[in-house]
């Protein structure tokens, strides 16, 4: 506290520095006595406040130091917080009319008889006398009811005495500072200092304001690098930013359109991995790896030395869903054989890659490919020379020579595939690789057809995957809803108004599948989109959904017509939803 010069005759001046030297010292109850004493001497010696009460005393006989604090008992300034006044002045109001208790207070300017007050009420707040501390607040603003120092010191008394900050103090504490403030600017110093901090105090704040519940409902919304700002606002943000329950789910998708990527701040994905979400996460979402500036060498430090890439996610045990978009993976140094190890996610049931390649190496390390649980419910990958597929292949043939452990080669849980960014090659053998992986992994599938979990495709469609999934679907009344995401296109001596001959064959092949009603079409060819729908439309099918982004115009007009008058729902889309997960237990018990 400030110390200002002695403005009183006597040991008036040397009460107040010594008192306020005490209160430094936190020697609150001789601070104490040495404010009330400073603020008698204020009173009854130098201020004007309480010249009657000098006079009676002098009549009386009685001794300065025998007189004790005049106090007012006719304006009650709590019980007017308590119940909502609409009036912006009624503390002042109250604190300025005549005193009928017999006090005789009346308004005061001394700074030395306020500071003494002021400090009467600060050093019962730190000894814990909170009611002492609302009296002393009471008093100053009834003595200078245009200074916003009573006000504040009786709010935070007030708030003091309810540790659990219920709303109804927060909603009286409020009142009083507006009541301060326009006292202040209606009476009192426009310029004076504190009313920043009145200012500051009537600043609305939503975290602060609603329960943990909501303030958990509305921060879900933000993702974990906007939450990783909201650490940085207040000390509420930074407790309410850090709920465990925000970190399970993790989120980093663009949502801005710039020519150049936007650079995650260092340490900002290190911190949410390793710190905030380690053992909470249950899925990852990373929408273009490029445009965050993440690459292989910046996710290296994140966790301990099991895989490069997917190094990120062995921080996470528990995570169960997995989708990332738009990066390659690249590796310049491999890892001593004898040292490494395998990442297996245990609890992973969700597993999407798009536009993920890998750059094909001179060996195998498993330090490099994540190895996945029997438990995979859906999976969505390239099929592509560089893709998931192909080095998964690769890897389980060289991981018993590695590891001297057979790598569990059988998913019984499969719910949907996906296989996305196909390419009819004229190179036979880029595309005899790809179709080797993929016949491959659908050996895989076999427990998954069997006893009925695989219910939904997302594949391209030539001869060759024809031929490879007919291998594998010897049952296809599982399946229910399958997507055609890609076609060959037809070939150049194909005649107008006709279906290709693969087209053809997909619409045949759609005829094996009794239970399926829903399908998506996606030739990347407007006529034959339009033929292939009104085919269907034609014959008899289980089919009641179809999924198109092609037709448009007169197509579109002509199929929906033949469409409606059939019960079939035709639904414009880039592609046909990912099916929703069935419940563990409700699968078991079917």
């Amino acid at each position: 506290m400030p110390v200002p010069a002695a403005t009183g005759p006597g040991d008036q001046g040397a009460f107040l520095v010594q008192a306020r030297k005490l209160y430094v010292a936190s020697k609150y109850k001789a601070a104490l006595v040495h404010f009330k004493m400073a603020s008698i001497i204020s009173a009854l010696v130098k201020c004007s406040c309480n010249r009657d009460m000098v006079i009676t005393a002098k009549k009386l006989g009685i001794s300065l130091k025998e007189v004790s604090i005049p106090t007012c008992h006719c304006k009650d300034l709590n019980a007017l917080s308590l119940a909502p006044n609409p009036d912006r002045l009624a503390m002042y109001n109250l604190a300025i009319k005549h005193c009928t208790c017999g006090s005789g207070l009346v308004s005061c300017d001394l700074p030395a008889h306020l500071g003494a007050i002021e400090g009467i009420a600060a050093a019962y707040d730190k000894l814990q006398a909170h009611n002492k501390a609302l009296k002393y607040a009471s008093l100053y603003i009834i003595m200078a009811p245009h200074a916003p120092e009573g006000y504040l010191r009786m709010a935070k008394a007030l708030r003091l005495m309810d540790t659990s900050q219920s709303s109804n103090t927060t909603a009286r504490c409020t009142w009083i500072y507006h009541q301060a403030l326009e006292s202040v600017k209606t009476y009192g110093n426009k310029d004076h200092g504190k009313l920043k901090i009145l200012y500051s105090l009537l600043r609305k704040d939503i975290i602060v304001s609603l329960p943990t519940e909501l303030q958990t409902m509305v921060l879900r919304h933000l993702s974990q690098a906007e939450l990783c700002r909201c650490m940085r606002v207040t000390k509420h943000w930074d407790h309410a930013s850090r709920n465990p329950s925000l970190w399970k789910d993790l989120k980093f998708v663009k949502h801005w359109s710039a020519p150049k990527p936007r650079p995650l701040r260092p340490g900002v994905l290190n911190d949410i991995i390793i710190n905030r979400a380690s053992k909470l996460a249950k899925s990852l979402v990373i929408h273009g790896m490029e445009d965050f500036g993440i690459d292989d060498t910046k996710l290296r430090p994140m966790a301990p030395p099991v895989f490069d890439f997917f190094r990120l996610v062995t921080a996470m045990p528990a995570l169960k869903d997995v989708s990332i978009v738009g990066c390659d993976a690249c590796y310049d140094k491999l890892t001593d054989e004898s040292t490494s190890t395998t990442s297996s996610w245990d609890n992973l049931e969700r597993f999407v890659l798009r536009r993920c390649h890998w750059v094909p190496m001179r060996s195998i390390s498993t330090n490099c490919t994540p190895l996945l649980h029997c438990g995979l419910r859906l999976l969505d990958t390239p099929a592509t020379p560089t893709s998931f597929l192909v080095r998964y292949k690769a890897f389980a043939n060289e991981y018993e020579n590695i590891t001297g452990e057979r790598l569990p080669l059988q998913f019984e849980q499969m719910e949907h595939l996906g296989l996305s960014e196909y390419d009819f090659y004229h190179d036979n053998a880029r595309h005899r690789t790809i179709i080797e992986a993929l016949s491959w992994f659908l050996g895989l599938l076999a427990p998954s057809v069997s006893n009925g979990t695989l219910t939904s495709l997302d594949i391209p469609f030539d001869n060759d995957v024809q031929a490879e999934f007919d291998r594998v679907l010897l049952d296809k009344r599982s399946i229910c809803s399958l997507n055609c995401n890609a076609l060959p296109p037809p070939p150049s001596f194909q005649p107008s108004g006709l279906v290709s001959p693969t087209a053809d064959a997909f619409l045949i092949w759609l005829e094996g599948f009794p239970n399926l009603t829903t399908i998506g079409l996606f030739p990347r060819d407007r006529e034959v989109c339009a033929m292939m729908v009104a085919k269907i439309l034609s014959k008899e099918s289980s089919i009641r959904t179809i999924y198109t982004n092609e037709l448009v115009g007169v197509y579109w007009d002509d199929a929906l017509k033949k469409a409606q008058g059939i019960g079939v729902r035709i639904i414009r889309a880039d592609r046909v939803p990912e099916p929703v997960l069935k419940p563990l237990d409700t699968k078991s018990n079917a």
